[in-house]
């Protein structure tokens, strides 16, 4: 993995993270929150587990797929890490060597907690009730404060790609976080 560090002096206490997944949803609400609030681009990250092709952009130019690390300031400053795609490879060594490396990288810049956003699939069970959130968190009180904001919980279940593994590894590094699920 690549990452080109456009901006060293910025820190905050939280990431956010939308990537590509199911309804891209994360992605979506990323893209969103970046499009409506003041940013800063903090760094280009690029990896041998994203897809082997270039996007062409406006006027043909191309460029590598990537992620993208950006500061947002507000009252309480935070990144948000969004970009092209996720990991794409068949092997789960890929998800988890991405993941420690995006780990270390918002490490340095003084994050603490780590907040994925990501879509669950209802499937038909979607047509019958009007869409929520769901939340799973590294701990309860993390939990509860989510549900008294009116997300539901799921007793069971998994949460898939980089929006699991940052949740789940980071803990092992004493990261505390999140994931927010739009159902879908």
């Amino acid at each position: 993995m690549r990452v080109v560090v456009h901006e060293r002096s910025l820190s905050a206490k939280y990431l956010l993270t939308g990537l590509p997944g199911i309804g891209r949803v994360g992605h979506v609400a990323a893209a969103y929150l970046l499009n409506k609030m003041e940013n800063t681009l903090v760094a280009d990250i690029y990896s041998e587990y994203f897809p082997q092709q270039v996007v062409i952009e406006k006027g043909g130019v191309l460029r590598l797929v990537r992620n993208q690390l950006y500061y947002v300031k507000a009252e309480e400053p935070f990144f948000v890490l969004t970009g092209d795609s996720q990991p794409v490879g068949t092997s789960p060594a890929e998800f988890y060597s991405y993941t420690q490396r995006i780990l270390e990288l918002v490490k340095g810049f003084g994050v603490e907690e780590l907040y994925t956003l990501a879509g669950i699939d209802r499937g038909v069970r979607r047509l019958a009730s009007r869409p929520g959130v769901v939340v799973a968190g590294t701990d309860e009180e993390i939990v509860r404060r989510f549900r008294e904001l009116g997300a539901k919980v799921d007793d069971g279940g998994a949460i898939t790609g980089a929006a699991g593994l940052l949740l789940g590894m980071g803990a092992l590094d004493g990261f505390r976080g999140a994931c927010l699920m739009g159902e879908t």
